[in-house]
Parts: C-alpha cells; sequence; structure tokens
C-alpha cells in the first residue's frame, strides 16, 4: 500500500477548498516528493556519464588502432632505410 506521508499529500491535492491545495513549489519540496526528483536526477546524471565513459572507451579503442597503425608505418619506412 502507500505511505501514510503520501497519503497525506495527495488528500492535501485533492481537498475541495483551493486556498487548502498546495501549489507547485510546495508539492516540490515536500520530503518525499524532492527525495523522488533528487533521485530521477542523479539517475539521469548516472545515464549521462556511462553515456560518455562509453563515449570514452570507443575514442580510446579507436586511438590505439591508429597507434598502431602508425607502429606498423614507423617500422616500414625504417625497414626501407
Amino acid at each position: 500500500m502507500y505511505s501514510d506521508d503520501l497519503m497525506n499529500v495527495l488528500s492535501v491535492m485533492m481537498s475541495l477548498d483551493q486556498a487548502k491545495r498546495p501549489n507547485v513549489e510546495d508539492l516540490m519540496t515536500h520530503p518525499k516528493i524532492a527525495k523522488v526528483i533528487r533521485e530521477v536526477q542523479f539517475k539521469e546524471v548516472v545515464s549521462g556519464i556511462k553515456k560518455k565513459e562509453g563515449e570514452l572507451l570507443k575514442r580510446e579503442e579507436e586511438y590505439k588502432k591508429r597507434e598502431e597503425r602508425l607502429l606498423e608505418e614507423e617500422n616500414v619506412i625504417k625497414e626501407r632505410e
């Protein structure tokens, strides 16, 4: 089932009296809602970091291949001399 905190928030949000209903700012600063927002933002950051890590690993592999080709070309040039 749902926590008491969530039930309280939902109860206040569904109040027929508009003056008793929280505005968006109030909801965003509610501890439980703020926690979920932080968790979502954290997951987005982690996802972005993992994506960048994948890009860097791919780039590193490309540089290693390029370095191998250059070393091979260097060896060919040395053999010709």
